[in-house]
């Protein structure tokens, strides 16, 4: 999951135009740039999804690589939790097993992450 969390991380890094990869022009473009073009409230709102976008994929990454506790084994066959297992929270995992049938049940196509943010069903378009 490391590996997965680095190359995820460097991903980010250049989706975001954050260092290193934050030339979005060459360097003897640099004289204001694309900066010059906007002015007032165009400006403010070029910087504006600058910064959502970083704030999207700051929630993605504790979605995807920071989770919480663990699944209950018994919803999958072990009676006795490993040692290293924490945070087994029954109800929660009934929470998110029942929502994901729920789902299932009307043909809702769902990406489904337990233990990011308690749990995030988050619609995907298939269709």
């Amino acid at each position: 999951m490391f590996p997965l969390f680095i190359s995820f991380f460097i991903s980010i890094l250049a989706e975001t135009n954050r260092a290193p990869f934050d030339l979005p022009e060459g360097e003897s473009e640099i004289v204001g740039g694309f900066h010059v073009e906007y002015g007032a409230m165009a400006f403010g709102l070029f910087f504006l999804g600058e910064y959502a976008n970083m704030i999207l994929m700051s929630a993605m990454t504790a979605i995807l690589f920071l989770g919480g506790g663990d699944v209950d084994g018994a919803l999958y066959g072990v009676d006795t939790p490993p040692a290293n297992s924490y945070g087994v929270d029954r109800r929660a995992d009934d929470y998110c097993i029942d929502l994901l049938k729920k789902s299932i049940a009307r043909d809702f196509p769902t990406l489904a992450i337990c233990r990011g943010f308690s749990c995030s069903m988050l619609p995907v378009e298939a269709r």
